[in-house]
């Protein structure tokens, strides 16, 4: 984007449509200190918006000479010329039929105008208004003659006026956000203002319903009293109680959490579920981000909360270290244990099982340290303590989410727990392919791909009710079982050249850190604190949730946005130098789920039992549901007399809900917690309906915590979990829940909360002298390697880069891979600076060069396509369906290479029809002296009728080239007139 003689300020990216549009104030002339607000557009056709060609030159906004009130905007004053405002930031909202922008007038409040793009000519254009077209108002005629119309009677257009919010309170330095916030009815929304409150040092703010023309309908907001009361309004404070008033912002994102779900296939792919409002502010002396994080409801409108939120320290954003089943890399840790009982902990996100061939390791220990295995066999866990200890868990875990696994050995016996969940059936021992020589090794050859945090040794075997009260926390000194911790190694990336070649351990012994040998540092989780803690809930069971960015200083108002990439960015301008900083957020989240078991008992046949599970799913996302005790579980299943059983159900907060008498069939069930069924009464007739009848009323709840709700009813629920059946039973008996006094419910997946993520890159690499680089594959293994890295179809390379001043102008490579035999492959910088990548035959480059001392992002992709190879009489028959016929016109087109010359008199057919009883017949090809020909025979009464084309020039071969053969028949109507005879 061009900046030619011009002062920029308050810039604003918004997508609207396809388009990308930049705003922002600029001088009209140099050192006149008299700014306009204008804008530049990205077409959707660009490739590089990094290119000064991708941007359209800097264009002003024309504002209207008119204004109107909200609300009132029948009655409009003409100012005669531009309408004066303050020079301050200002907000730009797309709807994607309208963009909407947001000023500070001169008297502190805010204005409106829409504009609409014009896709033709690629400028902004003012919105039209409907009026009459001889008096120029809306409401008003200037006589019976008068008609509606968007030009008046010269033809110029009605420009709909500038728009007063005179709802909202004063205005100081463009301190206030927007958004639109939709409902869950498409034809509902809601104006959302955040706005920074001078008198209480904290944020109000308004929620307005949009109207039906886009703009705001105030009915749903006036009191009697005909002012409009804000919806928020609330002071931070620390997590010790301080004031922390607002500096800088706010900034405001409507932005969506995503989780990990199964598709119909079994696939795992991401897909956005629960909608959250972001705020962000500088808060305090410091400059600190603080987050301030609401739910979304149905009707648009967000949570309530106390007039004081706490906002506490977040923690800083975590790594974990990556091990790969792609390549034969590996962390080895200290022999810590020699022998005797212990506990080995960590938690796991998993990505693949391993290779398939073989079980895939995650951790293996040298055979004199004690042999301990942790791998997966069929996705199914599998802890071998020795030649004649190796327990299984019942089933294969979940990729894609973090599952925590324990080993424990008390010298005779193992078990293995999964989520805290006891295994202890014996099994066939793992041996790993490549064991360390000594202490411990994480992934090596037949690897998991999995990422790997928070793995613990305690020198003794730890029970159950440890390992839960323990998982979803850091350990610290005040730890009563500090002294048995041997080895801590909680993946928390080291600082400076340590990330590359060490693996911290904090534990009491020193000496133990781990040693790298190829695995890699990557974005964590925040299973051990909450990134966003909640800290209200409102009646309806929405949540707001705050954090304090203490990593993160800022000196002006922060800058959100949601990516394509899972992540909301985070930008600002640091102190004292105005250095542009980044925070990421993950936005991936997983809601911890529980199996309660049922039971189809025969009582005839034994044999003929079946058994399953119910799952109960938590509503709301994160690691607080993940228990850590078993006394007071989540679910807990009761009799409760003959075909009912009593539900109690209890949250991170200690709100409780008791479910009496409810049906024990398993869909039944089901149906009574997730508020399927019908509220029972006194009508005699409602029991023969098809759903299940429940008093609802009768379900006690407890608050606790701050969580009030909602109330269990018909259409509701419960407000904790979602309870989830599977298939039932198919042996033609009841599925009966069963109690969890004989079958206790068990966590099957863990919650997981969003995180804030290391800026990239985490990790880097120096390599400013000549003749550096790192071999990860030397030239023997690349030849021998088939893993994931021989990528010879689909790919993508992609990589941060600073480039250092080179005076020599050598071209620097960045990545390269070449198998002699197999994928070859380069990503590059030339000698002018500019990237280029390549495969195999295939080359591109960027004409941009990089800045020299600047993090850039680098990504090259290839896609590839496959065709068919021909030779001597070999053939593809596409049959004779008659979709195929071509009895008239057509086109016939083919991409073909030839892989060497034509042979003397031997013509080579590309693609051809043949009709054996007349009809069309035609063939596309290549002579013997490499021109292309295209012939089609055609069947008339009077015979077959061949026409041919023949190319002026020959085809290259070894080159792809394009052919298309058109045939266009063109009919002329004749007239027969036969005379009888004599006539």
């Amino acid at each position: 984007m061009r900046v030619v003689q011009s002062v920029c300020e308050y810039v604003r990216i918004v997508r609207h449509a396809s388009w990308v549009v930049a705003f922002s104030a600029r001088e009209s002339e140099p050192g006149s200190g008299l700014f306009r607000i204008g804008y530049s557009l990205m077409t959707p056709q660009s490739t590089s918006p990094d290119a000064d060609a991708s941007w359209t030159d800097f264009q002003e906004l024309t504002f209207p000479q008119r204004i109107a009130t909200a609300g009132r905007a029948v009655v409009a004053v003409d100012f005669g010329e531009e309408i004066p405002v303050a020079d301050a930031p200002f907000q730009i909202v797309s709807d994607g039929d309208y963009l909407y922008v947001f000023r500070q007038s001169k008297d502190a409040g805010v204005y409106v105008d829409r504009f609409v793009l014009d896709e033709a000519t690629g400028r902004l254009y003012n919105a039209w208004q409907v009026r009459f077209r001889r008096s120029g108002k809306a409401d008003i005629p200037l006589d019976r003659r008068d008609t509606f119309g968007s030009t008046d009677m010269n033809g110029e257009k009605f420009v709909e006026p500038t728009i007063q919010l005179d709802f909202l309170p004063p205005v100081v330095n463009g301190s206030f956000a927007v958004a639109l916030v939709p409902g869950e009815l498409p034809s509902m929304s809601r104006w959302q203002f955040f706005l920074h409150n001078r008198d209480t040092g904290g944020l109000v703010g308004y929620s307005i319903l949009r109207s039906a023309n886009g703009l705001f309908d105030l009915a749903d907001r006036i009191g009697e009293d005909g002012v409009i009361e804000p919806d928020q309004d609330f002071t931070l404070v620390s997590g010790s109680g301080a004031p922390l008033p607002v500096g800088h912002g706010p900034a405001a994102l409507l932005y969506h959490q995503q989780e990990q779900l199964a598709q119909d296939g079994g696939a795992i792919a991401l897909q956005k579920r629960e909608a959250r409002f972001m705020l962000a502010v500088t808060a305090g002396s410091g400059g600190q981000v603080a987050i301030v994080d609401l739910g979304v409801a149905k009707d648009a409108t967000l949570a309530q909360g106390p007039d004081e939120l706490t906002v506490a320290a977040a923690p800083k954003p975590v790594t974990a270290l990556e091990i790969s089943a792609s390549c034969p890399v590996h962390a080895d840790l200290p022999p810590v244990q020699i022998n005797g009982p212990y506990t080995l902990e960590l938690w796991a996100a998993l990505t693949s099982a391993g290779t398939g061939l073989e079980p895939g390791i995650i951790v293996s220990s040298a055979p004199e340290t004690g042999p301990l295995t942790i791998a997966l066999v069929d996705g199914v866990p599998v802890y071998t303590a020795g030649a004649d200890a190796a327990v299984t868990a019942a089933d294969p875990i979940d990729l894609e989410v973090w599952t925590h696994l324990a080993a424990t050995w008390d010298g005779t016996n193992a078990v293995l727990y999964v989520n805290g969940v006891p295994h202890d059936e014996p099994t066939d021992p793992v041996a790993p392919a490549d064991p360390p020589a000594k202490g411990y090794r994480l992934g090596g050859k037949s690897s998991v791909t999995a990422r790997i945090e928070q793995l613990r040794l305690w020198q003794r075997a730890r029970t159950r009710e440890e390992i839960l009260a323990a998982m979803c926390t850091t350990v610290t000194s005040a730890d009563p079982d500090w002294a048995n911790l041997n080895g801590y190694w909680p993946m928390d990336a080291p600082a400076a050249d340590a990330r590359f070649t060490t693996v911290p351990n904090i534990s009491r012994l020193s000496g133990a850190d781990g040693t790298l040998s190829g695995t890699r540092w990557v974005p964590g989780s925040t299973l051990a604190a909450s990134s966003l803690a909640p800290r209200s809930w409102d009646d309806r069971g929405l949540t707001i949730a705050t954090g304090l960015l203490e990593f993160t200083t800022l000196a002006a108002a922060p800058w959100l946005t949601e990516g394509a990439d899972s992540l909301v960015h985070l930008y600002g301008v640091a102190p004292p130098d105005g250095t542009m900083v980044a925070a990421h957020l993950s936005t991936v989240v997983a809601r911890g789920a529980f199996q309660a078991s049922w039971l189809a008992a025969d009582p005839d046949d034994a044999e003929n039992d079946e058994a399953g599970t119910v799952g109960f799913v938590a509503r709301q996302t994160g690691a607080a549901v993940n228990p850590a005790t078993s006394k007071n579980p989540p679910v807990t299943i009761a009799q409760d007399g003959k075909g009912h059983v009593a539900v109690t159900l209890r949250g991170s907060t200690g709100y409780t809900e008791r479910w009496p008498k409810v049906p024990q069939e398993l869909e039944a069930l089901c149906q009574v917690l997730n508020g399927e069924a019908a509220q029972k009464g006194d009508v005699p007739a409602q029991e023969a309906r098809s759903r299940p009848i429940y008093d609802y009323k009768a379900v006690v709840v407890t608050p606790a915590g701050g969580q009030l709700g909602p109330v269990p009813a018909p259409g509701t629920g419960s407000s904790l979990f979602a309870a989830i059946p599977d298939e039932g039973s198919s042996n033609g008996r009841p599925s009966l829940v069963t109690p969890t006094s004989a079958a206790p419910a068990v966590l099957g997946r863990a919650g997981t909360d969003p995180c804030w993520l290391p800026a990239p890159p985490p990790a880097g690499l120096d390599l400013s002298e000549s003749g550096q680089f790192v071999e990860v594959l030397d030239e023997q293994q690349v030849g021998d390697y088939d893993g994931s890295l021989a990528a010879d179809r689909d790919m993508a390379v992609e990589a941060w880069l600073r480039p250092g001043s080179d005076p020599s102008g050598d071209p620097m490579t960045v990545l390269v891979f070449n198998q002699p035999e197999g994928a070859r492959y380069l990503l590059g910088i030339d000698g002018e600076r500019r990237p280029y990548a390549v495969n195999g035959p295939i080359a591109a480059r960027v004409d941009t060069p990089l800045t020299d001392g600047a993090w850039q992002h680098l990504a090259a992709s290839y896609q590839s396509s496959f065709g068919i190879r021909l030779g001597g009489e070999r053939y593809l028959d596409a049959g004779n369906d008659r979709s195929l016929d071509t009895p008239e016109a057509l086109t016939a087109e083919v991409w073909v290479r030839l892989d060497e010359p034509p042979r003397p008199g031997q013509s080579q057919t590309a693609i051809a029809r043949w009709a054996p009883r007349g009809g069309q017949s035609w063939d596309l090809g290549v002579d013997p002296d490499g021109k292309v020909r295209f012939s089609v025979q055609q069947s008339t009464a009077t015979g077959p009728v061949r026409r041919s084309v023949v190319s002026r020039t020959a085809l290259t071969p070894g080159t792809w080239h394009h052919l298309a053969g058109v045939y266009d028949v063109q009919f002329e109507r004749q007239v027969a007139v036969m005379f009888t005879a004599g006539s």
